[in-house]
């Protein structure tokens, strides 16, 4: 199947100028800066949110996780001073 180049489409958003040649017209700086400043503005809601519940999960998992060397320490001591 050959398509000839003349039969190039462009495809445009409903409502948005541009023509065939010169594409869709550039997102205004306006619009772009709110939607970075929404991005960044979620970003930091979620990261705020998420770091103490890690910071959480981390010191208990550690806290099972160290258990049985605990455990281990205690017993060591314990038996050192019960030697002669």
């Amino acid at each position: 199947m050959k398509v000839p180049s003349e039969s190039a489409t462009v495809l445009v958003p409903a409502g948005r100028p541009g023509t065939r040649d010169s594409g869709p017209a550039p997102c205004p700086a306006a619009l772009r800066e709110r939607s970075q400043d929404s991005l960044v503005q979620a970003t930091a809601l979620v990261l705020a949110a998420l770091v103490p519940l890690s910071l959480a999960a981390g010191y208990v998992t550690a806290g099972y996780a160290l258990s049985p060397l605990r455990r281990i320490t205690h017993s060591a001591r314990r038996a050192c001073r019960q030697s002669p």
